[in-house]
């Protein structure tokens, strides 16, 4: 699922360094909104702490928490028709091989990934051959964007709860 379907981006993926986010240049977060993280620094120390064997667990538990909350919410707002691209949504979580950050990834497949991309954004349609004609414009109908909106904030709640919940079972630190 990786680099397909609508929303992926070809570029190296960004890691949380010392100096903030890196991989991010200005115009890419998706609203004008702040979002409050809390925790985050908690999570930095905890991580930094553990022992190199218990790292890729709580990442993968925090990145598999935070992809849920958005792909709940994506999937509450799909305009269903026919069902298939609901049922197409996924997701992908990658950790880097120094396990130093990873990604996840919300999104749909190449079967149902440009379809999603047209009901998102709009298209135009034209028809087949010989004349392809203009058939005029359908309106973007949004529901991928403004469901990553309304969830930010919980989704990063979910990973900061997930790692750190890992890191509490292999009592690295202290459960909340």
């Amino acid at each position: 699922m990786p680099g397909r379907g609508p929303f992926r981006s070809r570029r190296a993926p960004a890691f949380l360094t010392r100096d903030g986010w890196s991989g991010f240049k200005e115009g890419d977060l998706m609203s004008d909104e702040l979002i409050e993280i809390t925790g985050i620094d908690e999570v930095c120390r905890a991580l930094t702490a553990a022992p190199r064997a218990a790292v890729p667990g709580a990442l993968l538990k925090g990145l598999k928490a935070s992809g849920q909350v958005l792909q709940d919410a994506i999937a509450a707002r799909v305009p269903v028709k026919v069902g298939e691209l609901k049922a197409d949504l996924g997701m992908t979580i990658t950790l880097d091989s120094d396990f130093r950050g990873g990604v996840v990834e919300v999104g749909f497949s190449g079967q149902q990934g440009h379809v999603a991309r047209f009901v998102e954004m709009g298209h135009k349609m034209i028809g087949h051959k010989p004349d392809k004609k203009d058939l005029g414009e359908v309106d973007a109908h949004p529901f991928m964007r403004p469901a990553a909106d309304m969830v930010a904030e919980a989704a990063i709640d979910a990973f900061v709860d997930g790692v750190m919940e890992e890191l509490a079972q292999a009592r690295i630190v202290e459960a909340a």
